[in-house]
């Protein structure tokens, strides 16, 4: 009788080595779903140019509702939206067209398409003596009529195209 006294009392003070492998299985059963269901992260070069390009769509249709002339000014660190009021450019009030930052690691390249306007657009720099003044570069219309242009969003895996049309489409184009 006191063996079995001994046996149960040493058997109820900790768990076997299959109860613990047991319960390791099960939870990392738990982790694998949980892990395999998270979402993949967002890559910032596409995430910046599905932005641009989105932006670009919102700026036309506010200038045809507005009725007002909108243009956009691109530099190597961002780009700003730029409203024609009162006979000159004020910064775009609207939330959604706010002045952006391009991310630290890519590049984004710029080029008009259309070489007559590229070469207006160097003659209106040249005459203008004032280096505060607001020069946007791409000019959107109340007749929805744009400024062709090319916007590539540069990273060491891949280049992504941001297309403006004279109609005023935008498209975004992934290798």
């Amino acid at each position: 009788m006191d063996q079995r006294i001994t046996f149960s009392a040493r058997r109820s003070a900790g768990f076997t080595l299959i109860e613990l492998l047991v319960v390791m299985l099960i939870v990392a059963m738990i982790a694998s779903v949980v892990v395999l269901n998270m979402p993949p992260p967002r890559d910032s070069q596409k995430n910046q140019a599905e932005v641009f390009a989105a932006r670009l769509n919102l700026a036309a249709e506010m200038a045809i509702m507005t009725g007002s002339m909108i243009g956009l000014e691109v530099d190597p660190s961002g780009y700003r939206y730029y409203r024609f009021v009162d006979g000159a450019w004020a910064a775009h009030d609207d939330k959604q067209l706010q002045p952006t930052t391009f991310a630290a690691d890519m590049a984004v390249e710029f080029t008009v398409t259309d070489q007559s306007l590229k070469n207006e657009m160097l003659d209106i720099k040249r005459t203008d003596d004032k280096d505060d003044t607001p020069s946007p570069v791409v000019f959107i219309a109340p007749t929805g009529e744009t400024t062709p242009m090319a916007a590539q969003f540069v990273s060491q895996r891949r280049v992504l195209t941001v297309d403006l049309d004279a109609a005023g489409n935008v498209t975004l184009a992934t290798p």
